[in-house]
């Protein structure tokens, strides 16, 4: 396929491109709706109530002066998704004229990857500690599988991309 250096990965795929571009938009509304949407309901001895959704844990845990904890749940599960999905629509709808730095930002968000489903586990790892039979129960809420629907959708899409760019180069 003869094309230009300045077209973009989409121009070059336009079937694809709607895909990818509905996906990256799918993917952007499923964190949106992950982050402020109820993850899970911690209810103590059937009295105390208490729905949990991953912007109010970061408030409180800022409230409580756990900034660490605050600073390194909020990169990992806010910045980095963003940032990630940011990337992935830069490197898919902007020129390909510059293929080195297309590359270099798919390799950083593969490296990103290899961490992005860390968010789903810490829930997990919550939901199994507070279990806690007649003392606490959790109900899990459809902000927690929208959260981990936003990150398995980036990581097909960024496989995808990758596979697109490896073609290109193996065709130049």
């Amino acid at each position: 396929m003869e094309t230009s250096d300045t077209q973009a990965l989409a121009a070059l795929y336009p079937t694809e491109s709607k895909i990818i571009n509905l996906s990256l938009a799918v993917a952007l509304a499923l964190l949106g709706i992950g982050i402020f949407a109820p993850m899970l309901t911690l209810q103590k001895f059937y009295l105390f109530s208490n729905k949990v959704s991953l912007a109010s844990g970061l408030l409180q845990l800022l409230q409580e002066g756990q900034v660490f904890l605050f600073v390194l749940i909020f990169a990992f599960s806010i910045i980095f998704p963003f940032f990630k999905l940011f990337l992935l629509c830069k490197v898919w709808n902007g020129d390909t004229g510059d293929r080195e730095r297309h590359e270099k930002h798919l390799h950083w968000i593969a490296q990103y990857g290899k961490w992005s489903m860390l968010d789903v586990f810490v829930v997990a790892i919550l939901l199994v500690t507070v279990k806690l039979g007649v003392i606490a129960d959790v109900e899990v809420h459809y902000g927690l599988y929208a959260f981990a629907a936003s990150v398995v959708i980036t990581m097909f899409i960024t496989a995808r991309i990758a596979i697109v760019i490896n073609t290109l180069a193996g065709a130049r």
